[in-house]
């Protein structure tokens, strides 16, 4: 019992304690095909031109994203194309940043119906409180003419919006978005941008798809208890994979605020059918979510396992006592 506890601290520290806040949907507490809110701290945002419609409803995913952390976890909230406007909202437990600061939100969506289409809707944002409309919004357009889809954002009302992107035909796209909101030292001068499916072997600063929204004169977000919104407006799309912090490599590539370097893969482990590959040979250690060892053997840089199809946990230490730490999906 003691060995499971212990690896279940590791793996806590390893792969989970790595934002300061993470919404994965998964279940429970969330029911598949239950409403968003009521569970988790999901609210209905208390403005009343935002209440109309039906809670969310959570389906089975989850999204997936090469690199990201939250990629492949959980599962989605469905935004129902045919509900009236209505806001869900959930305190971060982060207060908005002060001058010189940031807060990010990752998220990976997927967008699968039109509803309304040729219109930007807004569907994830930062609000203050409890009753205020939010001011850093990412935002969705969905072609009729069969051109895809574009993704924007503003910080209030001026919207930047991406060129159209088209999936591969017969497919639909999962999409990760970073919005990162600036708070700049003046007043109503604060800064937003959007990066668009970022290249996670990249830092923040060498990422170039990304659209900056400024918008001098807008009343900057408030200050206070911050909270995320999440907005069904006829669109009809899945999101998942939601984080939110204080610094890029905290929010998206899983750093905790001791360890300044990302979580270790230096042997890029991955998983091939049921296979386990390092590359190298080494010890292989394989961990179910919940810190269980399930394996542990020696392998010349490929081991088949029998393991059921799912995520895992993964500890490998090659001959000369390098480390890596992976989480793969067979």
């Amino acid at each position: 019992m003691k060995k499971t506890i212990l690896l279940y601290l590791f793996c806590v520290a390893a792969f989970t304690v790595n934002a300061q806040f993470v919404e994965n949907f998964a279940t429970p507490p969330f029911t598949l095909g239950g409403g968003l809110e009521g569970t988790n701290g999901w609210t209905l945002i208390t403005t009343t031109t935002d209440q109309g419609g039906v809670s969310p409803k959570i389906s089975s995913g989850p999204l997936y994203y090469t690199g990201y952390i939250s990629g492949g976890v959980g599962n989605v909230v469905e935004l129902n194309k045919d509900n009236d406007t209505r806001t869900s909202q959930k305190s971060t437990g982060l207060t908005a940043p002060a001058d010189g600061t940031d807060v990010y939100v990752a998220f990976l969506v997927k967008v699968s119906d039109a509803g309304r289409p040729n219109f930007e809707r807004a569907i994830v944002g930062f609000n203050i409180g409890t009753a205020e409309y939010s001011r850093g919004n990412v935002y969705v357009r969905y072609s009729s003419f069969n051109e895809g889809i574009k993704l924007g954002v503003a910080k209030r009302d001026t919207k930047i919006m991406s060129d159209y992107i088209k999936p591969a035909e017969g497919t639909v796209d999962t999409h990760m978005l970073v919005m990162k909101y600036s708070r700049i030292n003046g007043a109503n001068n604060d800064v937003v941008t959007l990066y668009i499916n970022p290249d996670l072997s990249l830092s923040e600063a060498s990422q170039t798809n990304k659209l900056i929204a400024e918008e001098s004169g807008a009343t900057d977000l408030g200050t206070g208890d911050l909270y995320l919104s999440l907005r069904q407006r006829s669109l009809g799309a899945q999101v998942g994979g939601i984080r939110v912090g204080t610094t890029w490599a905290y929010t998206v590539m899983g750093q905790t605020t001791e360890v300044k370097n990302p979580i270790s893969n230096f042997h890029n482990i991955y998983a091939f059918d049921k296979n386990i590959m390092s590359g190298v040979a080494g010890q292989l250690k394989v961990y179910s979510l919940c810190g269980t060892e399930l394996i542990s053997t020696m392998t010349e840089g490929k081991f088949k396992t029998q393991l059921s199809n799912g995520l895992y946990l993964v500890r490998f230490t090659d001959m000369n006592g390098k480390t890596s730490v992976a989480k793969v999906q067979l």
